[in-house]
């Protein structure tokens, strides 16, 4: 930032002059300059450039909406992303369980079928023989 400093002091009856007389005036119907006069009024009035606080107020405007959108737009994909994900997870968490509860009712059937057919000696051989399991399941229909 640069500071720049000027003797008002001398008022001369040129340029220079004419500005120092304006920047000490307080009122700003008798400053000489039309630029320095309107934007002193609008300071002391409390009128500021409404044109430019509209074109403000747009972009910021225009800012804002951009920025919810955006916002909206990753909740969403992160909402989405998160729920895939929770939503896999359960799925897959209760497809086992269910698999799970499948597959030991199947062998509990398999069990009560040999039991009654009195094959002791199948019953045996299915708690450790997978293929043969597979076997007698396809045999009884399970």
């Amino acid at each position: 930032m640069s500071f720049l400093y000027f003797n008002t002091a001398r008022q001369d009856d040129n340029a220079l002059g004419k500005l120092a007389k304006d920047l000490i005036e307080a009122n700003p119907k008798e400053i000489k300059s039309k630029v320095l006069s309107h934007r002193v009024a609008s300071l002391k009035e409390g009128k500021l450039d409404r044109e430019g606080e509209k074109k403000m107020n747009v972009l910021l405007e225009k800012y804002r909406k951009k920025a919810v959108e955006e916002g909206i737009e990753k909740g969403l994909a992160q909402g989405m992303q998160q729920g895939l994900e929770k939503g896999l997870e359960q799925g897959l968490q209760q497809g086992l369980e269910k698999g799970l509860e499948k597959g030991q009712n199947r062998l509990a059937l398999l069990v009560g079928h040999l039991l009654n057919a009195g094959r002791m000696d199948d019953l045996k051989r299915v708690s450790f023989d997978e293929e043969y399991r597979a076997k007698l399941l396809k045999e009884f229909g399970l």
